[in-house]
């Protein structure tokens, strides 16, 4: 067993809780790791929730793969939260409220006190001469969490006694609801072709199109949290139902969101991770020294590193290089005739997003290689391999 404070430094009584907490542990003989945090900037969703989301950062930090962390959250936690999470439009998972358990990293967070009220816990520490903090900040009217904790559920709780056992059976109720529908996305999304794509996913329309609003909005969800693209708001999910979909299908309309966007392309709806920014201009030339001539790697940024291994190399006086679309280019495949780079990105269904970020190779003026295949050959030089490592986004 062991213990971990987080001090997130925003109170001017940080440092006493630390040691409170060091002494606390000390008495009982049990390790305690600190993780001191800068204070958090307050952006989205505002204080509370990017402390929230470094503090879980920090635990991930210090915990083991099979490690069980053990969190204090109670019964009136559970009731503020699903109360919260109602104000802000949530579906059956976020009114589900916190789950007793669930992974963290390679770790598992537990909640072995949500059956248990606030006056509950209070009473026994006092009855067993228990030590404890309070948090001067829990009086702040201004935080919403604070303000339905002071003001609204006293109120519900004068009106109806003992309501919150029965939130907590909704939420049980709402667990499993929201267990069952995400089981049903998953098939949805398998039985609509989810496949992987670079930078994120894609669904066949048509397959989509065959079920009624609320499980298309699953199986996208679905996706989304599968291929770790940011949630998609509402008002995304509406103009993906109303413009991107229905749009002609040689149409290239586009939905994004904070940290996401969906494109359609031939029959599919993709689903794409912020795509990185890529300068048309970059271009990396091979550097040889002679010491090594057979691989010519390039970096590229926002993209990755482009390996490019020759079976026979170009004489040393030829210019090799990589760069990207800038417009003009011309493929002239072995056997068959010259075309525009953009018929053949077409002629290869190529998605657009894709296209300038795509690296090109070059012997001299000759476009070689689009991406990791080869498109031109000559009897002064044979590539035998090319590879592409893209970044992660």
């Amino acid at each position: 067993m062991h213990a971990v404070h987080v001090n997130h430094q925003l109170s001017a009584h940080s440092d006493a809780w630390q040691s409170h907490a060091q002494a606390f542990c000390d008495e009982l003989t049990v390790p305690l790791t600190v993780v001191k945090l800068a204070p958090p900037e307050a952006k989205g969703k505002g204080l509370e929730d990017a402390a929230r989301k470094a503090r879980y950062l920090a635990f991930e930090s210090v915990l083991l793969k099979g490690d069980v962390l053990m969190m204090a959250h109670h019964q009136d936690d559970q009731i503020e939260t699903m109360l919260l999470r109602l104000l802000r439009g949530a579906g059956a998972r976020g009114l589900s409220g916190m789950p007793e358990q669930r992974a963290l990293g390679e770790a598992w967070l537990l909640r072995p006190l949500l059956k248990y009220g606030r006056a509950e816990l209070q009473h026994y520490a006092e009855q067993h001469q228990l030590h404890y903090i309070q948090d001067d900040s829990n009086n702040d009217l201004n935080l919403d969490r604070n303000y339905l904790r002071h003001q609204v559920l006293p109120l519900l709780e004068a009106r109806w006694p003992g309501f919150a056992g029965n939130w907590a059976h909704s939420a049980e109720i709402l667990a499993s609801t929201a267990d069952t529908l995400e089981d049903l996305a998953q098939l949805d999304a398998k039985a609509s072709g989810l496949r992987e794509e670079i930078y994120g996913c894609s669904l066949h329309l048509s397959d989509l199109m065959r079920l009624p609003p609320l499980r298309v909005h699953g199986a996208v969800r679905h996706a989304c949290d599968h291929f770790s693209i940011a949630a998609m708001p509402r008002k995304a999910f509406k103009a993906i139902m109303g413009e991107l979909i229905d749009a002609r299908q040689d149409g290239q309309p586009k939905v994004s969101w904070s940290g996401g966007e969906a494109r359609r392309f031939n029959t599919r709806l993709y689903l794409l991770r912020e795509l990185p920014r890529v300068c048309s201009s970059t271009e990396v030339a091979w550097q040889r020294t002679g010491s090594d001539d057979q691989v010519f790697e390039a970096a590229l940024e926002g993209v990755g590193r482009l390996y490019v291994s020759w079976a026979r190399p170009p004489l040393m006086d030829v210019s090799v290089r990589v760069g990207f679309r800038r417009g003009g280019e011309i493929v002239r495949e072995s056997g068959r005739s010259s075309k525009p780079l953009k018929q053949w990105f077409q002629e290869h269904r190529v998605p657009p997003w894709l296209r300038e970020r795509t690296p090109l190779l070059f012997v001299q003026q000759q476009l070689v290689a689009v991406g990791e295949r080869c498109v031109s050959r000559s009897n002064d030089w044979q590539v035998e391999n090319i590879r592409l490592e893209r970044l992660p986004c």
